[in-house]
């Protein structure tokens, strides 16, 4: 079986696309990369013009958004899997119905056990975070909310207060 894996290219991810390469070929699968801009792989997504895209993205807070990515109701643009389960529908249904926190715990588990058997989105990785040691009037925006990471974000200035 052969499938085409678009992605978009860093040090980072060619790397682990290749090991994703290789370790595919070792089962018999042939993994074509295909790295292209991010702008392209979204149009890619939205249009449904893939097979298979290293893509990212954060859940929801405080509880994932299971209705904006695999209700069957969801527009193209919001559900890229285009997902149609009455079972994964129902889930959904259940956890925006649940009344305490156990049946909403019963129900999330329930589409999880669904996203995992039809592998329609399986998770890569987690990274540990890093401490960063700098100078002074370097720093991390104070308004930041999203996650920090090192090596990607860049997400410092030099205060103009301090020397």
């Amino acid at each position: 079986m052969r499938v085409r894996l678009c992605y978009t290219p860093s040090d980072k991810l060619n790397q682990l696309v290749s090991l994703l390469v290789q370790s595919a070929a070792a089962c018999g699968l042939e993994i074509v990369p295909e790295p292209l801009p991010w702008q392209n792989i979204s149009r890619r997504l939205r249009e449904g013009r893939h097979e298979l895209i290293f893509w990212a993205s954060m859940p929801g807070f405080p509880h994932p958004d299971y209705r904006h990515w695999f209700h069957s109701e969801s527009q193209e643009a919001e559900s890229p899997f285009r997902l149609r389960n009455k079972e994964m529908d129902a889930a959904i249904q259940a956890m925006e119905n649940a009344t305490n926190r156990g049946e909403w715990t019963t129900a999330c588990s329930r589409a999880e056990a669904l996203i995992r058997q039809q592998a329609v989105w399986l998770p890569g990785w987690m990274e540990n975070h890093a401490n960063v040691a700098y100078w002074n009037h370097v720093h991390i925006p104070e308004d930041y909310a999203g996650p920090y990471d090192v090596a990607e974000s860049h997400q410092l200035w030099i205060s103009p207060e301090e020397p």
